[in-house]
């Protein structure tokens, strides 16, 4: 999502700025401003929003039905699952490079 796309659907909810930023703990709302400027907004700015505003990190995406509990539930999973797999990337590099001694 980029931060347009994320001050679009936040001005579309009525969600004012200065008030997300002091929510969010920042000292001016100019530190959120420059993470809004972002080609690609970090996940863990979404996830800080997405708290600070009582919502799932899908509400940012349109999708509803789900409660803030399953998707938190499926994000823990998904990170889960990647460090899972960059730990067997590591090993096959290690391995790799034990077969070319």
């Amino acid at each position: 999502m980029t931060g347009q796309e994320l001050k679009d659907k936040l001005a579309a909810d009525g969600v004012i700025l200065s008030d997300l930023a002091a929510a969010l703990g920042y000292a001016s709302d100019q530190r959120l401003h420059s993470a809004l400027r972002a080609a690609d907004v970090k996940t863990g700015l979404l996830e800080s929003i997405a708290k600070a505003l009582n919502k799932s990190v899908g509400y940012f995406y349109g999708e509803s039905g789900q409660t803030n509990e399953s998707l938190n539930a499926e994000l823990i999973r998904l990170r889960a699952e990647n460090d899972v797999l960059r730990e067997v990337i590591g090993l096959k590099k290690k391995g790799n490079s034990a077969k070319a001694v």
